[in-house]
């Protein structure tokens, strides 16, 4: 899924040394100096008096700079010039200048996933569904170019060709500053309630809360947290959401640099007494592990997904006297249960790879192993105007067919393919195993992906419960 890459400046200082056949003259620095300062004050006065080539002293500072927090290190360290440090803020905060769209780029189309309320291009007449064809009249061709070519100052104006039903539309939208919402949820059949985090912004915590609060009121009865592909953010607003979960208790502890092992604890939260999942990946780092954590640790949440990215360390961003920010590692820190993940990753309960087949999965760990969904036009239902990864339905002739790894996740089973005898086995947690074949035409194969037939599978699964009508898919389980 092509969304707003967050973007980060990196600038490398290199040195060389001349020898000169001048030799300058010393100059003489005041005692109050100190000596580790003393010398870079001594090389900018001698570049300042002697240097002749047109570099400014303001740029040779702020490499200099870049060049001693480079030393440290530390991947996550980090120093802003005054230029750079708005474009980190707007970044952490979810703030860019354009027409307000996100896009899904598959089989060489830019399928328009979600118009954000507000935008310039709601208001254009944009919307989901549509096909974005040209900007400016450039062709879309590969998703890297949607940004190239929406993204600019806010006040100019960008031509945009959509395809609607066949036809071609042009719209003149006018940039304007955007904010992306961190928080985003749904009501799930089942009354199960979805809230996706993208980000842990200023105001996600508040943004959190009344999305939440919106959910009780019409009757959730169960819990989805989704923070996959969240980098994290503001520990503030982590710890603010976890007090929605933990009445009282340890988030975690932190060490700084005294080496002193100090807990970081909720004193007046709150506890949500219905059943609870996180989704994790790969890239859920940082306040993202924070948080799901702290409530895996402390037994109110479920997590389900892959293994996340391993960021235990915490960052201060201090504001400079020249306009720019230091980012620099202050803490470490480790879970309740004192788990130090740092550069291994918090491991999931349930592991599961594919977004859909992680998400179908936690909503049956939430649903006490039952679940209700409708695919239609290859999207998952309900999920009102969040973004989702499609899911292939085909019908060929009289027989419906569903991605096997999708099959798999609501069956509980692992798929196996063998190639050679063209046979699928879902091999299931009791050990028992469901065997189809390509020779029965219950399973086939095409571009490295397996579908199986939903009429085998309920024959040979009676809970798998299924109905297919005018390009609308039902299925049940339990």
């Amino acid at each position: 899924m092509s969304r707003i890459n967050r973007i980060f400046i990196t600038m490398a200082l290199s040195l060389s040394l001349l020898t000169a056949a001048t030799i300058l003259p010393e100059r003489t620095y005041a005692e109050s100096t100190s000596n580790s300062t003393a010398i870079l004050n001594e090389v900018l006065q001698y570049i300042d008096a002697y240097n002749i080539t047109d570099a400014q002293k303001e740029e040779l500072v702020q490499k200099a700079l870049k060049g001693m927090v480079s030393g440290l290190n530390d991947p996550y360290s980090q120093y802003f010039t005054p230029e750079e440090s708005k474009a980190f803020q707007n970044q952490l905060n979810l703030q860019y200048e354009g027409i307000g769209i996100e896009t899904h780029f598959e089989d060489g189309k830019a399928a328009i996933m979600r118009v954000f309320k507000g935008s310039p291009a709601e208001k254009s007449g944009i919307q989901k569904g549509d096909i974005l064809s040209r900007v400016d009249g450039k062709a879309i061709t590969d998703s890297s170019l949607v940004q190239k070519y929406i993204l600019g100052k806010a006040g100019t104006s960008v031509t945009v060709t959509i395809k609607r039903s066949g036809k071609l539309m042009d719209f003149n939208i006018k940039r304007e500053a955007i904010h992306i919402p961190a928080v985003a949820s749904a009501l799930l059949p089942g009354h199960i309630g979805y809230i996706q985090i993208s980000s842990f912004t200023s105001k996600a915590d508040e943004e959190f809360a009344e999305h939440l609060s919106k959910l009780q009121q019409r009757g959730m009865k169960s819990l989805i947290v989704d923070l996959r592909n969240n980098p994290g953010g503001y520990v503030e607003s982590a710890q603010h959401i976890a007090e929605h979960f933990i009445e009282k208790g340890i988030l975690m502890y932190t060490k700084d640099n005294t080496g002193k092992l100090q807990p970081t604890e909720i004193q007046n939260g709150s506890s949500l007494p219905m059943p609870v999942a996180i989704l994790v990946n790969k890239n859920s780092a940082s306040a993202s592990e924070i948080l799901s954590g702290a409530l895996h640790d402390h037994g109110i949440a479920t997590l389900v997904g892959t293994t996340t990215f391993g960021k235990g360390r915490i960052q201060s961003v201090i504001p400079l006297s020249d306009g720019g920010l230091l980012k620099l590692t202050t803490q470490q820190y480790v879970t309740p249960n004192m788990t130090d993940f740092n550069g291994k990753g918090l491991k999931p309960d349930i592991m599961r790879t594919g977004n859909n087949v992680q998400l179908l999965t936690a909503m049956k760990v939430v649903n006490n192993g039952k679940l209700t969904v409708t695919i239609k036009n290859n999207q998952l239902m309900a999920f009102e105007d969040l973004t989702l990864e499609p899911i292939p339905v085909i019908q060929k002739g009289n027989k419906v067919y569903l991605p096997s790894r999708i099959v798999a996740a609501l069956t509980n089973a692992e798929p196996k393919w063998d190639k050679t005898t063209q046979t699928l086995t879902l091999q299931k947690s009791d050990s028992s195993k469901l065997t189809f074949t390509a020779a029965s035409q219950s399973v086939w194969s095409e571009k490295n992906e397996t579908y199986l037939e939903l009429g085998a599978i309920q024959s040979k699964f009676p809970a798998f419960q299924w109905n297919y009508k005018d390009g609308t898919l039902t299925l049940q389980i339990g």
